[in-house]
C-alpha cells in the first residue's frame, strides 16, 4: 500500500477528529478515515466520447441496501488542497454518477438524526434520498487516457451520497463561511463561500464487494465563488478513467466541496 508521507500535513490542518468517522449503526465500527477532500465540477461527456459502462448495481451502506440504476455522469472530482492543507494522493479523485432506485424497490427510509462533524462545523441533518455514486477515478488534462486507479495504490472507496437537509431549529452552515481550494483544474487557490451542507456520503459495498475503509465518509457543501474571484475556465476533453470505463468530459462550473467527516448517526 502507498506510504502516506503527507499525512502529518493533513493532521495539522483538521486534527485527529476530522479524519475519524464514527458510524453508529449495526455492523459498523469506528475506523480511521482516509483520503483527501474533493472539489466536484459539473461535467458532461464530450461529443463522441466513449459511453460509460453504467447500469444496475447492488449497493449497501450503513443506512440501507438495494438495487440502483446508475444513470449518467454528473461531475468530475479531483483531489483538492483545502486552505493549504496539502493533498495526500494527487492521483485519485472521484467520478460522480447519478443513481436511482430500480422500479419497485422500497423507498428510502429517511434518517432523521445524523450528526455530522466536519472541519467546517458540526451539524444535525436528515437524509432525503440517495442521489449520487462516487467512484474512485483518475483524471488527465494531457489528452492521453489516464491509468485506471489501482485499489492497491489508493485509499478511496466507492461512496454513496445522500441529499440531506438541516431540520428547522438546528444550526445552519454559518453565513459567509469561506474556504480556499486548489486542484488539477485550477492554477492557484480560489476562495469560495460554503452555502449549505448538501450531501453526506457513506462508503458502500458495490455488487458484493465491501469497502476497504468503512469508516471513511464525506460531507459535501454547495459552493459560491467569492466576489472578485475568477470564474471556472470551462475545460473540454478532460480524460478520466474509473471502473465504469475510460472516456472524456467537459466541465462547466464548481458544484460541491466534499471533505472528510465524522458521522454519528442514529439510524432509524
Amino acid at each position: 500500500m502507498r506510504a502516506r508521507t503527507a499525512l502529518p500535513c493533513r493532521i495539522s490542518r483538521v486534527g485527529v477528529a476530522a479524519i475519524i468517522v464514527w458510524l453508529s449503526a449495526p455492523g459498523i465500527s469506528a475506523m480511521a478515515a482516509v483520503g483527501d477532500a474533493a472539489l466536484c465540477y459539473k461535467s458532461k461527456l464530450s461529443s463522441g466520447a466513449p459511453p460509460l459502462l453504467i447500469g444496475p448495481v447492488d449497493l449497501a451502506d450503513a443506512f440501507e441496501s438495494g438495487a440502483f440504476e446508475a444513470k449518467k455522469l454528473v461531475s468530475l472530482c479531483p483531489p483538492t488542497n483545502v486552505d493549504g492543507s496539502g493533498i495526500i494522493d494527487p492521483d485519485t479523485g472521484f467520478v460522480s454518477v447519478q443513481i436511482r432506485a430500480v422500479r419497485g424497490a422500497p423507498r428510502h427510509v429517511k434518517q432523521k438524526a445524523v450528526r455530522v462533524s466536519t472541519e467546517f462545523g458540526d451539524y444535525l441533518v436528515e437524509t432525503r434520498k440517495p442521489e449520487l455514486l462516487l467512484l474512485p477515478g483518475t483524471l488527465s488534462l494531457t489528452g492521453m487516457d489516464p491509468v485506471p486507479p489501482d485499489p492497491e495504490h489508493h485509499e478511496r472507496d466507492v461512496q454513496k451520497c445522500y441529499a440531506v437537509k438541516i431540520p428547522p431549529g438546528e444550526l445552519p452552515v454559518p453565513a459567509g463561511l469561506e474556504a480556499t481550494a486548489q486542484d488539477l483544474f485550477t492554477t492557484s487557490p480560489k476562495a469560495f463561500i460554503l452555502k449549505k451542507l448538501r450531501r453526506v456520503c457513506l462508503p458502500a459495498s458495490k455488487d458484493g464487494e465491501p469497502p476497504r475503509y468503512p469508516g471513511s465518509g464525506l460531507a459535501c457543501f454547495q459552493l459560491r465563488t467569492v466576489k472578485g474571484q475568477p470564474r471556472h475556465t470551462k475545460l473540454s476533453g478532460v480524460r478520466f478513467a474509473s471502473e465504469i470505463g475510460t472516456s472524456s468530459a467537459n466541465t462547466s462550473v464548481e458544484d460541491d466541496l466534499c471533505v472528510p467527516a465524522v458521522l454519528n448517526g442514529d439510524v432509524v
